[in-house]
């Protein structure tokens, strides 16, 4: 808590809350009619974006065909550039694929390999598990994690939605609006100086 020179009435705190409310009321309504506009727009843009893929991936697939009609015309040089676009044929390293779902192959890996050895072909991402951490703080020292933000905290939030949350829920609908995919869960950082 920061110490003041001066203690506020109530009734001041109460204008403050008003105040704050409203703006936050109309910054609700600027979100609103920004999600509305960006349907709109997605809207008269999503058939013709649709339509132009189709006609440049028709273009594509007659373009791949007549390459693999021609290899004779690259053998030296391999690839050119014919009106920006680069064409030809390149040695391929291929792509290691697989018919089985991923939690099959690793069993498949493990019992071929061993659990230790296992892991020379597997990908393991560790991440610290706060709960469990948080039950030895006698270790935290050692561990270098403490509590952030422990004691008297300011509370400034609307009951009638969050600011923070509404911001968030506008900038993940934007991204997914144009990238065309779902807005991610959450963002949460694993570190030990977040929250335990």
């Amino acid at each position: 808590m920061h110490a003041t020179t001066e203690v506020l009435p109530l009734a001041d705190i109460e204008a403050r809350c008003a105040a704050y409310d409203k703006v936050c009321i109309q910054m609700e309504d600027i979100i609103d009619d920004l999600e509305q506009s960006l349907q709109a727009v997605k809207a008269s843009y999503l058939r013709r974006l649709k339509n132009q893929a189709a006609t440049v991936a028709a273009h594509e697939a007659e373009l791949r065909a007549a390459l693999e009609r021609a290899p004779q015309l690259f053998q030296s040089p391999r690839t050119m550039v014919i009106h920006g676009v680069k064409v030809g044929f390149i040695a391929s390293k291929g792509k290691l694929t697989w018919d089985i779902d991923d939690s099959q192959l690793i069993v498949r890996i493990k019992n071929e390999f061993g659990t230790r050895a296992a892991f020379n072909y597997l990908h393991v991402k560790e991440t610290p598990d706060k709960e469990a951490l948080r039950a030895i703080p006698e270790k935290w020292k050692d561990l270098g994690c403490y509590l952030d933000g422990i004691g008297d905290a300011i509370v400034l939030s609307r009951v009638d939605g969050e600011v923070s949350v509404l911001m968030d829920r506008l900038v993940k609908k934007m991204v997914a609006a144009m990238t065309d995919e779902p807005p991610p869960m959450s963002n949460k950082r694993t570190d030990c100086h977040s929250e335990v």
